[in-house]
């Protein structure tokens, strides 16, 4: 979703980009401030360097049966989903 070019206002098609018929929702300002920090973020999985995350939540949250709720997560092309 944050590297999705139509909210820039603009049609991809086989790798290219062109303007849209559509108004842009995020400034251009804002999308290349995401763009990089997308960039850092893939470099320090890639280098290894980020630490493992604890899940915030993990003790916070209930069932309606008052037990406790357990993190888990599923790997799919090499992508982590929590």
């Amino acid at each position: 979703m944050l590297q999705n070019r139509i909210y820039r206002g603009e049609i991809v098609h086989k790798d290219k980009s062109y303007p849209g018929e559509h108004e842009a929702i995020i400034d251009e300002a804002l999308w290349n401030d995401a763009q990089a920090i997308l960039a850092e973020n893939r470099t320090d999985r890639m280098l290894g360097t980020v630490e493992k995350q604890v899940s915030l939540l993990s003790g916070i949250l209930f069932d309606a049966r008052g037990e406790r709720m357990t993190p888990t997560h599923a790997t799919k092309n090499n992508t982590l989903y929590r």
